[in-house]
């Protein structure tokens, strides 16, 4: 099959040889891969560790090609959406039904091929059959669409309508804003990309743009992540005492964040840090795009085949062009 593989060189379109399908997973031949971040970053990165694969890509969608082991609710041919991650399901934290905290945990597009190929395998406990009625593309969301779910359940809402601030604007902090709105909550997003605050109006959400009003906000969610402090700074300025801040933004390895712990006591402030999420997430959030796919399709803004790869990353790491999510097609590969 032709993949898109990290190499010594740099990313190259090769011929890969497909394995033998091990028993109780399937085969997908991918269809759409949406490109993340974190792998622009990791294509960045020349020291990632012997063990991480070198076919990245873990947003994705495609067909059932081939079945190993006996299923009466999936077929050949079936159109299905994929979560990455392959928890260990004997650790602690499994048993008590937090599989995203999983510390032997492996993950497709990490420690398994990812998408950004013709075919990828997986487990059959990871699949969940879609709609083929309309549009692909909005399905590359549902990773993505899960965090923010999983980051608004920790969170903790009551029934009542909250304020909420969004500090943060890429395709994460976006879907959370779409998200809270969709939820009927009042919500307000800072940002420093003009393009991304007027995307996020078409939805009802407001620009907060600085400086912020302190002490607004009964709930803030931190989408930014990294090796800064002015996101999580803003966040604890924003929110009102008594209230959450949420960090789902991914911050580098050894990062240390100082802050006033003070705020903290005096104003019951609840900081909750937000990895990943739970399959009851992903079953949400193929849902959520299946009810509102004519809504999500906006976030797609780009689309390439996958022998254009090295185009999509340039637009991925351009500062001159809106983007919100890429998406990776592989009909009509090259034989």
């Amino acid at each position: 099959m032709k993949a898109v593989m990290l190499t010594e060189n740099g990313i190259e379109f090769q011929d890969v040889e497909l394995g033998v399908l091990s028993q109780d997973w399937v085969r997908v031949k991918v269809a759409k891969a949406g490109l993340c971040g974190s792998d622009v970053a990791k294509i960045s990165d020349s020291s990632l560790p012997a063990w991480h694969t070198k076919i990245l890509g873990h947003e994705f969608c495609g067909r059932i090609v081939e079945l190993a082991g006996r299923t009466e609710w999936l077929n050949i041919e079936d159109v299905v959406a994929v979560t990455p991650l392959l928890p260990c399901r004997v650790c602690e934290a499994c048993k008590l039904g937090q599989e995203n905290l999983c510390v032997q945990g492996q993950a497709i597009g990490r420690t398994i091929q990812g998408a950004f190929a013709e075919f990828v395998d997986v487990p059959l406990a990871n699949i969940v059959r879609v709609s083929a009625q309309h549009s692909l593309e909005p399905y590359v969301l549902a990773d993505p669409l899960s965090v923010c779910i999983h980051a608004y359940t920790l969170a903790g809402f009551a029934e009542s309508q909250k304020r909420c601030l969004v500090v943060g604007d890429g395709t994460i902090g976006c879907l959370l804003a779409w998200l809270l709105r969709k939820r009927g909550h009042e919500t307000s997003m800072s940002g420093i990309h003009e393009e991304s605050l007027k995307f996020t109006e078409r939805f009802g959400v407001y620009a907060a743009r600085s400086p912020l009003q302190t002490r607004n906000f009964d709930v803030v969610f931190e989408a930014v992540g990294r090796s800064q402090r002015y996101s999580l700074d803003t966040c604890l300025q924003a929110v009102k005492w008594g209230g959450v801040v949420v960090a789902l933004g991914v911050f580098a390895h050894g990062y240390e964040y100082p802050f006033v712990a003070r705020d903290l006591f005096i104003g019951e402030v609840r900081v909750i840090g937000v990895n990943a999420y739970l399959r009851g997430d992903f079953e949400e959030a193929v849902q959520m795009i299946e009810a509102n796919c004519n809504e999500l399709d906006a976030f797609i803004s780009h689309r390439f085949p996958l022998v254009q790869f090295d185009e999509a990353l340039a637009a991925a790491r351009s500062k001159r062009r809106f983007t919100m999510k890429i998406v990776l097609e592989t009909e009509g590969l090259p034989s």
